[in-house]
């Protein structure tokens, strides 16, 4: 019986092609996300009759009223472009759009096809970290204004820390906890076959 983290390790992509396989993936998500996020404020400005204005890139502390509702409306928009991106559209094609155009394909730990609960599973994880980022520092300076500022920066300060701990830790197969815990290998499908073969063995 070989060691499943160790023929694990050997077959993951490393994370240099993960991560280009995000980036590539990433130059759609502002696309999508833009479509949901001028449908979501359309209806939010006819149903509650309250102004939306886009976020800016300033202290949340100064933020009004209506960009504070476009800043929510962001958030959601973000959230909803990830779980059609990240987990309904690997379910149907095997790997995020970024990372099947490098020919990388996710299967459990037997060389089978990730479910569409796996697949939410990990982007789970993706949208928790995403929240780490988005909703401490707003909050603060939502709830508190401008003399929130420093504590409002030092809220994304330390989940930029936290949030990229979690992204490079690898356990001893090698995977970063999105895909252990949601029992997902990356894999070039070149060496789909091998990696099945291995694992059966």
């Amino acid at each position: 019986m070989n060691d499943r983290n160790a023929v694990i390790r050997k077959y993951a992509v490393a994370r240099w092609h993960l991560f280009l396989g995000t980036s590539l993936g990433l130059m759609i998500y502002p696309l999508i996300m833009y479509g949901f996020y001028e449908v979501s404020a359309g209806l939010w400005e006819c149903l509650s009759d309250k102004a939306v204005k886009p976020p800016t890139i300033a202290f949340m502390g100064g933020y009004d009223a209506p960009a504070q509702n476009g800043y929510w409306l962001f958030v959601g928009s973000s959230i909803f472009t990830a779980l059609l991106l990240s987990a309904l559209l690997p379910s149907l094609i095997g790997a995020s759009l970024g990372k099947y155009l490098l020919g990388i394909r996710y299967v459990d730990f037997h060389g089978n096809a990730v479910t569409i609960k796996q697949n939410l599973h990990k982007t789970a994880y993706g949208i928790g970290y995403f929240l780490i980022l988005a909703l401490p520092g707003p909050i603060i300076g939502f709830a508190w204004g401008m003399k929130s500022t420093t504590l409002s920066v030092l809220a994304l300060f330390m989940g930029c820390l936290i949030v990229l701990y979690l992204t490079i830790k690898k356990d001893s197969s090698g995977l970063v906890l999105s895909y252990r815990k949601a029992q997902i290998v990356p894999i070039l499908k070149k060496n789909l076959s091998a990696f099945r073969n291995t694992m059966a063995s």
